[in-house]
């Protein structure tokens, strides 16, 4: 097979574009794959992999994005909770300027697991909206950056409103993936009970 540099331009384009769309839901997830596009594309550029290779590389990338692999490993504490996964995405983001992350991992999976446990103890029916339970949230995730300040010696200077926003749509997310989910098994069961 040929390569053609629209091909490649195709897979390149409709990955980038879904990458950014859902990057919010997981930062760390989401750049690995970015990462590895630009990596792939600055080798073809410089001229060190020929377009065919170029191609079975971004091949390769695409098929590990479907498939749901990523080169990014998750500490031992929260590789079996995906929300804390999401989480320490989000804030290895955030935090990535204030402090050495790999010198830090325990403590981010520290707060990814703390930060899961804040928003689930919030959730309640109408949480989503309630700007009341919003602040309550920021509240508890602040007085946690504040206590974690304290205790391990580092200063983390931004604004708990402003990343409230990835945390709380991030949730949101998990909250209709599971609902689906629950749905789905619920006809499911119903079926199988009733013979249809």
């Amino acid at each position: 097979m040929t390569a053609t540099p629209k091909a490649t331009d195709a897979i390149t384009s409709r990955m980038t574009k879904s990458i950014s769309s859902k990057r919010d839901e997981n930062p760390a997830y989401y750049d690995s794959f970015s990462k590895r596009i630009k990596e792939a594309l600055e080798l073809y550029k410089e001229k060190v992999i020929s377009e065919a290779e170029y191609l079975a590389k971004m091949r390769t990338i695409m098929e590990d994005y479907h498939a749901g692999k990523s080169t990014i490993s998750y500490p031992e504490r929260i590789k079996s909770n995906v929300h804390a996964q999401a989480f320490y995405g989000v804030i290895t983001a955030i935090l990535d300027d204030e402090i050495d992350i790999n010198e830090n991992i325990d403590i981010i999976s520290d707060v990814s697991l703390e930060v899961t446990s804040i928003i689930q103890k919030h959730d309640t029916v109408d949480w989503q909206t309630n700007k009341e339970i919003h602040n309550k949230i920021a509240q508890d995730i602040d007085d946690m950056f504040y206590r974690l300040e304290k205790e391990n010696g580092f200063v983390i200077d931004f604004d708990t409103n402003g990343i409230l926003p990835p945390f709380i749509s991030l949730y949101l997310h998990f909250i209709r993936i599971t609902h689906t989910l629950q749905h789905f098994l619920f006809l499911f069961f119903i079926n199988n009970l009733l013979g249809v």
